[in-house]
């Protein structure tokens, strides 16, 4: 016997829309796929550069407070002579002694800091080798003020919502659940499908001349 089924779905399942759904959701799952990776490089890249210039308004920061460090011993230096020949009363020595204290600490602080930030810095830029907070951080580019002249408000502003990962992925979003909505609609009809069989059947004393008798 030799025959041929065909199954056509009358309610679930029947049309393209629904059909191609799937298709369309992977599609769209795709894109969002790229947008996500996007808005992760466009964050990363974002966060390096944040943190190089923290670094080096760190480096600043322990330049400056050296600095006045250095102002506030040599003053201690100058009080303790000035006390030393009575023209300044010992009581002054107190203010200034706390002053080099306070200084002390403000360099030790910005010390602190700037070793964290560049652990932070090396740990975004992942460089290749082995112990890698031993790694000395050189900046090439100190901080300037960029010399471009910025466009209209608006014009950012346009590019922005077309362009944000996030804004673009919600959009995608949107898509893909009415793809879905399609799907669960036609999944709650009920199953009916229209089946045509097509047949002939040969019979003999051997399979070769049933297929003959099928053959006519």
């Amino acid at each position: 016997r030799f025959g041929i089924t065909f199954t056509q779905a009358l309610l679930r399942g029947f049309g393209t829309q629904v059909n191609v759904a799937r298709l369309r959701q992977a599609r769209l799952d795709t894109r969002l796929t790229e947008y996500e990776l996007r808005g992760f490089t466009e964050f990363l890249v974002a966060q390096v550069e944040r943190t190089y210039w923290d670094y080096a308004l760190a480096r600043r920061q322990i330049e400056i407070f050296e600095e006045s460090l250095k102002l506030a011993r040599q003053q201690l230096s100058e009080t303790e002579e000035l006390i030393g020949v009575g023209r300044l009363a010992e009581a002054e020595l107190a203010a200034v002694q706390a002053e080099v204290a306070a200084q002390e600490q403000g360099l030790i602080n910005a010390r602190s800091n700037m070793e964290s930030i560049r652990l932070q810095l090396l740990r975004l830029l992942n460089p290749p080798g082995i112990r890698l907070w031993q790694r000395r951080v050189d900046l090439i580019h100190q901080p300037t003020l960029p010399e471009i002249k910025l466009d209209d408000v608006d014009q950012y502003v346009a590019v922005s919502m077309r362009m944000r990962p996030e804004l673009n992925e919600a959009r995608l979003g949107i898509l893909r659940d009415d793809l879905q909505l399609v799907r669960t609609k036609n999944g709650l009809l009920p199953l009916m499908d229209l089946f045509i069989t097509l047949g002939k059947s040969g019979y003999a004393d051997s399979f070769g001349e049933s297929v003959s008798n099928i053959s006519g």
